[in-house]
């Protein structure tokens, strides 16, 4: 590439990272005049056309490097994705099925057929697609474009980081995420998961809880998480909350096994901003079904194929996909594989979540990585090289301390740690913005703290939820959790945007004896009140 050509390039990726569109638009049409036959400046330049609803000139982009690499397979069914947005099925299809004879293993040209047929099938010749609603999944309204909405939410959210950096207890902003439980019901039964392990009751997420949420709360949302103890999709109103969720111009986030995910759900997730983190804990089919235990891997990975062939058509929605995986011993070492399959699907970020043992039975929990340091973390290191190659984001916990070696003497050090009388200073790397931030409401009605915490701040059958969100419990619970001594939950808290950053593991190595001694008493008083004075209480 001569150099005056690789110079603009630079440039001009410079400014559309910066958010300058147009002006990195117009260095891009000049680098392709230095030098037309550059392939990659044809491609940025048809991704910001398809970003300004220009697929017309995007195809006319993709032509472009067919004219340079006439059996260029990505050309062609990138070409086949705009046509199809302009619902020009015939020659999508067309396009299609000639990537797919050049190259039999393209799963982009595959799946592209694959829609193609759903859509005839299921609507028929279309227009546009973009402007009209093609199937029952498409008729949802537009979200509002309301000034004054969209003004409160920014001030809400405002409010709420001030309080959160003050960390005040009582507040004068509403949540900006909320976690709305959907359901209780799950089709697996994952040996990472309580579910797994404990009865539970099934309960859908009733329709009076909803419409007070939708009333009281909705309007000041950034982010609904449409994911509770169970899988969301199994919920009866699942739909019905998802649309109105985007009615009101919210984005929408949700956790699942992607079994549950049909055609028809997949395209309304592709055509709503939406955030859709699938669990995907193995690299390989046999490690993946041996913890997912009632998902099929194979199901699992073409449907998610499937989504980024719908994400890739309506690229200007916005919608996204993450993977969240469950890090033990028997998956670890797939986690780079994990990363490559992620790209192939599209992913953005993947999310390593420590395994919280729970009720584990012994040989499962003997699993945790705790017990495994080096190999995890040279596992998180390769990860994250190859999360570098590809351009994900890959968010893992801290790095476990290393184990002393089969007879070897415990260093001064770590004799000095494991009997240390008080806590370390500044144990904890980071604070949870959760009890100022966000809310989690339950199929039932009950108000938490977080997804993380069964710690009840109220009932919205009983309560409004502002008086709730001010109670003395969440006033109690935002004054403790900035204390030495955080809830209990909240010490073995796994995620990681939680004060362990993810790895509770290694906090609870500097929290000291005086702290150990505490939580225990503690445990030992919730011990006594569930054996003795629940059950005396519910026959008072």
């Amino acid at each position: 590439m001569p150099g005056s050509a690789r110079d603009l390039m630079t440039e001009a990726l410079d400014l559309l990272r910066g958010g300058h569109a147009q002006e990195g638009i117009e260095t891009l049409q000049r680098t392709i005049a230095a030098q037309p036959d550059l392939i990659e400046a044809w491609g940025h330049l048809a991704a910001q056309m398809i970003a300004a609803r220009r697929h017309e000139e995007a195809i006319a982009c993709y032509e472009q490097v067919l004219r340079v690499e006439p059996h260029n397979v990505e050309a062609r069914w990138r070409i086949g994705d705009r046509l199809l947005r302009l619902g020009r099925l015939d020659e999508a299809e067309a396009r299609y099925r000639s990537a797919r004879d050049d190259d039999p293993a393209c799963h982009d040209a595959r799946c592209g057929v694959t829609y193609v047929e759903w859509l005839r099938k299921n609507v028929g010749q279309v227009g546009n697609l973009p402007d009209e609603a093609t199937s029952p999944a498409q008729a949802v309204a537009p979200p509002p474009d309301d000034e004054a909405i969209r003004e409160r939410r920014d001030e809400n959210l405002t409010r709420a980081r001030e309080h959160f950096q003050r960390g005040d207890a009582r507040l004068t902003s509403l949540p900006t995420h909320l976690h709305i439980e959907t359901t209780t019901r799950c089709n697996a039964a994952c040996i990472t998961c309580v579910k797994a392990y404990v009865s539970y009751e099934a309960e859908d997420l009733r329709p009076e809880v909803f419409e007070r949420i939708e009333r009281d709360l909705l309007p000041a949302m950034h982010y609904v998480n449409l994911t509770g103890l169970g899988e969301p999709l199994l919920g009866r109103g699942f739909d019905r909350f998802f649309d109105e969720a985007v009615r009101q111009g919210t984005r929408v986030q949700l956790v699942t096994n992607a079994t549950a995910l049909s055609m028809a759900r997949l395209e309304r997730f592709a055509r709503r901003p939406t955030d859709l983190a699938a669990s995907i804990d193995g690299a390989t089919r046999d490690t993946f079904e041996s913890i997912r235990r009632g998902s099929r891997f194979d199901g699992v990975i073409e449907t998610l194929r499937l989504y980024k062939k719908m994400r890739d058509v309506y690229l200007e929605a916005g919608s996204k996909l993450w993977i969240n995986f469950v890090a033990l011993r028997r998956n670890i070492e797939e986690l780079p594989a994990l990363v490559d399959l992620a790209a192939e699907l599209g992913a953005e970020l993947i999310v390593v979540i420590d395994f919280a043992t729970g009720a584990a039975p012994p040989d499962v929990a003997a699993e945790h990585l705790s017990r495994y340091p080096e190999l995890a973390n040279r596992m998180f290191d390769e990860a994250a090289e190859c999360a570098r190659r590809h351009g994900i984001v890959l968010q893992l916990p801290p790095k476990y301390p290393p184990a002393a070696a089969p007879g070897e003497a415990a260093s001064a050090d770590r004799i000095r740690a494991m009997n240390r009388l008080l806590p370390e200073r500044h144990r904890f790397p980071q604070r949870c913005p959760d009890p100022w931030m966000a809310a989690y409401i339950t199929a039932g009605g009950l108000v938490y703290p977080c997804c993380g915490s069964r710690r009840a701040m109220g009932d919205l059958n009983r309560q409004a939820f502002a008086e709730i969100w001010n109670g003395p419990r969440y006033r109690r619970f935002r004054r403790r959790i900035r204390s030495f001594l955080p809830p209990l939950e909240c010490r073995r808290c796994t995620l990681f945007w939680g004060i362990n950053a993810g790895n509770p593991g290694v906090v609870q190595g500097r929290e000291g004896m005086l702290v150990k001694l505490l939580y225990a008493a503690e445990e030992s008083a919730r011990r006594f009140v569930r054996r003795f004075l629940n059950p005396w209480r519910r026959m008072a």
